[in-house]
């Protein structure tokens, strides 16, 4: 597999953002893995701490489980992947996996929808305080992909 391109930078909190995409010799088998990493504080630039705790309230996610177990209470890691597999009409649909602080989170049932939402809009903010075209097409494929993954679920 051929892999490419981390990213970095500063805005809102510190923010990180890695992308990696390869492909199997035949082209068969396509992937692409997307992470952003950032640390939430409630302060001028808005109620984002805030803002998690309630995303993750009106999901009815368990915090024990996605919050303080390995990362600090105010850091939100979400690990995507998407993987391809077969060529023109014998593609079959993308299959989407989302890591939030180390667990998965999947989009099983509409509770979830708070925090899916709230990570489409975190992750928008911080590509909009991006400093490079490069870093703000990271955030716009991030968000691509949870917009369709949601598109997908609510069919």
């Amino acid at each position: 597999m051929n892999m490419n391109t981390n990213i970095n930078f500063k805005g809102l909190n510190d923010n990180y953002f890695a992308v990696a995409a390869g492909s199997s010799p035949n082209d068969v088998v396509k992937i692409s893995a997307f992470r952003f990493c950032t640390t939430l504080s409630d302060d001028d630039k808005g109620k984002d701490l805030e803002a998690f705790y309630t995303a993750m309230n009106k999901s009815n996610l368990d915090g024990d489980k996605f919050i303080g177990k390995y990362f600090p209470d105010d850091v939100v890691t979400l690990d995507m992947s998407k993987v391809r597999i077969g060529k023109g009409e014998n593609e079959l649909n993308p299959i989407r996996t989302f890591i939030l602080n180390g667990q998965a989170l999947r989009l099983d049932n509409d509770g979830v929808l708070p925090m899916f939402s709230f990570l489409a809009k975190t992750i928008k903010k911080a590509g909009e305080q991006a400093e490079n075209p490069q870093e703000k097409k990271v955030a716009e494929l991030m968000n691509k992909n949870i917009e369709n993954a949601v598109i997908d679920y609510l069919g």
